[in-house]
C-alpha cells in the first residue's frame, strides 16, 4: 500500500468538468479581461480629460478675441473722437 498514488491525479477529467489548468486558464482570462477593462477606463478617462482641456482652451481662446476686439472697438472709438475734435478745431 505504500506507492499509492492520490486518486485525484490518475482521475480523468469529465466533460465540462474544469482542470486544474484549465482553471488557471479561466483565472488567467478573468484577470486579462479585468486589466483590459481597467486600460478602457483609463483611456475613456484621458479622452474626456483630454476633450475638456480642448473646451477650456476653446472658451479661453474665445474670451481673449472677446476682449480683443473690445479694446479694438474702444481704441478705434477714442482715435476717432481726437481725430473729430481736430477737424473741428481747423
Amino acid at each position: 500500500m505504500g506507492n499509492v498514488e492520490p486518486a485525484s491525479r490518475n482521475r480523468v477529467a469529465c466533460p465540462g468538468e474544469k482542470t486544474s489548468s484549465a482553471a488557471a486558464l479561466s483565472v488567467s482570462r478573468r484577470k486579462r479581461a479585468r486589466s483590459s477593462y481597467k486600460v478602457r477606463q483609463q483611456l475613456q478617462e484621458l479622452i474626456t480629460n483630454s476633450t475638456l482641456m480642448r473646451l477650456q482652451i476653446g472658451q479661453n481662446v474665445d474670451e481673449e478675441s472677446r476682449r480683443f476686439t473690445l479694446l479694438g472697438n474702444i481704441m478705434k472709438t477714442k482715435h476717432d473722437s481726437a481725430k473729430n475734435s481736430i477737424r473741428n478745431i481747423r
